[in-house]
């Protein structure tokens, strides 16, 4: 083992340890190599420059070296996300792997075993933005975001939540609608409160009736194999709303001890939000079911989103799927992507129904029904809507002593 000691512009002095037989002039490459690339970034003066310690200590340039050496080929991603998930010795051996061209190959012969195991990291994770492309346009999601979006973070590793997200949503919502909705189910439905992520107004009004449709059961009506309401609430649904006491399913629905029309006929298990203290209170009004299952859909695709999955760069489309069925259970919903094998089929078969049916909802929305059905309507500012010549006059009429300044109704 040789050891050659270099000094920085600055004057502080770093030595570098090489394998026998390195010269001088290629240790010094090494070493500019590093300096260069701001690998000496929180070494102390007197520090020893090794493999060792650059590949415990994770080389702050590792990143952008890496984004260098293969930015040609994946132009515009985010390849930070990509180096990320190498880990801090990964990039730290991927970084010295890059000095040994200029260096000599016996420089570092201690961490090529840390380089292998980085070049292959870096092939999964190129295998895994051609899967996710792929997926992205059988889904009908723009190709250029899922890349620059959906592969920063989850989606950039094979077999990530997000990419099976992709996957099982594209599959289902090519399905064929159960009940699809018509003009008439659509000017039924009480037009929606309020958007929903990337779903616009129409577009929920169109999902709120085709759940319906699915649902198949009258405003007013209850039972223990369709729920509660048009929409078929569940006691985890309305606890999650808040309208049912949190602790009531686990405490007399978990052990199948008692049935739900039971259970929601007490008063007792109702907490009184939005005026709901019987069961009675709520299948009795038609909006606040309707506010009810936007609810649901809203919180659910945050929970959604917060555990990987790209909801912001998915299309209406598939939004309607992943909102309806995150309405119904987050948790399911997240067994359903996955594609978990412990989701119950009937679930799954619910859950691919669901998806296909409010897919078509919404192009149906986008592209059948007309302006004036949707209630979306935009309203303008209203100007000149006061005749300042008739106000004057009345004020004139009002006042008239000349001891009282005049007022003018001029510009209001």
């Amino acid at each position: 083992m040789s050891a050659y000691t270099f000094k920085t512009p600055n004057g502080r002095s770093f030595e570098v340890k090489v394998p026998q037989g390195v010269t001088f002039e290629q240790a010094q490459a090494i070493f500019k190599q590093q300096a260069d690339a701001g690998g000496l970034v929180g070494f102390k003066i007197g520090d020893v420059l090794s493999a060792a310690t650059q590949a415990a200590d994770g080389l702050a340039s590792a990143q952008s070296q890496l984004a260098q050496a293969i930015g040609g080929s994946l132009s515009g991603v985010n390849l930070n996300s990509i180096t990320a998930s190498i880990g801090a010795l990964g990039q730290g051996a991927a970084a010295q792997a890059q000095a040994l061209l200029a260096g000599g190959a016996a420089a570092f012969n201690s961490i090529t075993t840390g380089a292998s195991t980085a070049t292959a990291s870096i092939s999964a994770a190129l295998n895994g933005v051609s899967t996710v492309i792929a997926n992205a346009q059988r889904a009908g999601i723009g190709v250029l975001p899922a890349v620059t979006g959906a592969l920063t973070g989850a989606a950039a590793t094979v077999g990530s939540l997000a990419n099976n997200a992709v996957k099982t949503i594209s599959g289902a919502i090519g399905g064929i609608p159960t009940l699809p909705i018509n003009v008439a189910d659509f000017a039924k439905q009480g037009a929606a409160l309020a958007p929903i992520a990337g779903l616009r107004l129409s577009d929920v009004t169109g999902v709120l009736a085709q759940t319906k449709n699915l649902v198949g059961q009258a405003t007013g009506t209850i039972s223990n194999a369709l729920g509660a309401g048009k929409f078929g609430f569940d006691a985890n649904q309305l606890e999650r709303a808040g309208l049912v006491k949190p602790g009531t399913v686990a405490a007399f629905l978990a052990q199948g001890e008692k049935d739900l029309v039971s259970v929601l006929k007490s008063p007792t298990v109702w907490t009184g939000k939005e005026g709901v203290k019987s069961l009675n209170n709520l299948l009795n009004n038609t909006a606040l079911q309707d506010k009810v299952q936007q609810g649901l859909m809203a919180t659910g695709l945050a929970e959604l989103k917060s555990v990987g999955i790209p909801v912001d760069l998915m299309k209406p489309q598939a939004l309607a799927g992943l909102a309806t069925n995150a309405a119904k259970s987050v948790s399911a919903t997240v067994a359903w992507v996955k594609n978990a094998a412990e989701l119950p089929t009937d679930i799954k078969a619910q859950f691919n129904t669901a998806a296909a049916s409010v897919a078509f909802a919404v192009n149906f929305a986008e592209s059948k029904v007309e302006q004036a059905v949707k209630q979306e309507v935009v309203v303008k500012p209203a100007s000149n809507t006061v005749n300042t010549e008739t106000l004057a006059a009345a004020i004139k009429r009002i006042v008239n002593n000349d001891k009282i300044p005049s007022v003018s109704a001029a510009g209001r």
